[in-house]
């Protein structure tokens, strides 16, 4: 198999297995984490060697239970770690317990996982990609990511996890914001006070005050002064109504 088409069968199925074929269990300086098994699936130790199973393998009394079950009828794996073994002298095996032997193609990477290596494999020994093609990757990357249901109920739980300790930070420091900000609008208030004393005190304002207060003093006198001469020609009229004198001269245009 040529290293083009290894790297093509790792990419659909990126199990240990392939991903040696094409590195010869060479270290390519990508630390991505250990592979592993397939939903639904568990270790177990049997001798000196691991088998695997299913994960949800009966435990505690109803696992003892089904270990009795199958002691008595061995044709069925009740508690799911293999048959049992009556010759002490055979070897354990796949054979003898009928359970699979831990292998290299049981061992998975993660759709991210896959993808870091897949990149590392194909910078090392394919020619480099352009960035429309590895766009277009990343976005199956992405989709594929999506699709598996394990990430995407992490991520979510992540997402969720950091809501909550963003909405109790909040909560908690609540009371402390809030003292700030009276504490704030207090002393913006006295400085305010403080801006139009400050004012109120300057000698132009001063000057500024006392010019208004004579302004009314001679609004206010001037309007008595016009009261006074409104009441003396009032009063010539009234003295003048109805006298001869003036009466008759007016008639002959005497006065």
């Amino acid at each position: 198999m040529s290293r083009k088409a290894a790297i093509e069968a790792f990419n659909t199925n990126p199990t240990l297995e392939n991903y040696k074929l094409i590195t010869g269990g060479s270290n390519i300086g990508v630390d991505v984490g250990d592979p592993s098994l397939a939903k639904g699936k568990k270790l177990i130790t049997r001798g000196d060697k691991t088998f695997v199973t299913d994960s949800d393998m009966p435990t505690g009394l109803p696992g003892f239970a089904a270990s009795v079950q199958d002691f008595f009828d061995p044709s069925k794996d009740r508690d799911k770690k293999g048959k049992i073994k009556f010759n002490p002298f055979a070897q354990v095996s796949e054979e003898t317990i009928g359970l699979p032997e831990l292998s290299e193609s049981d061992l998975t990477y993660s759709p991210v996982q896959k993808q870091r290596l897949s990149n590392a494999l194909e910078d090392i020994f394919e020619k480099p990609k352009t960035a429309l093609e590895k766009t277009e990757e990343g976005i199956e990357a992405y989709k594929t990511m999506l699709g598996d249901d394990d990430l995407y109920n992490q991520i979510n739980k992540r997402n969720r996890n950091i809501a909550l300790q963003n909405q109790i930070q909040y909560m908690a420091t609540e009371p402390i914001r809030q003292a700030f900000a009276n504490r704030a609008a207090e002393a913006a208030a006295q400085r305010g006070l403080r801006v139009r004393a400050a004012k109120e005190a300057m000698p132009s304002n001063i000057q500024n005050i006392m010019l208004s207060k004579q302004a009314q003093a001679a609004t206010a006198a001037s309007s008595e002064a016009e009261r006074a001469r409104a009441a003396a020609d009032q009063s010539r009229a009234a003295d003048t109504f109805g006298n001869p004198a003036v009466t008759i001269g007016r008639r002959f245009g005497r006065a």
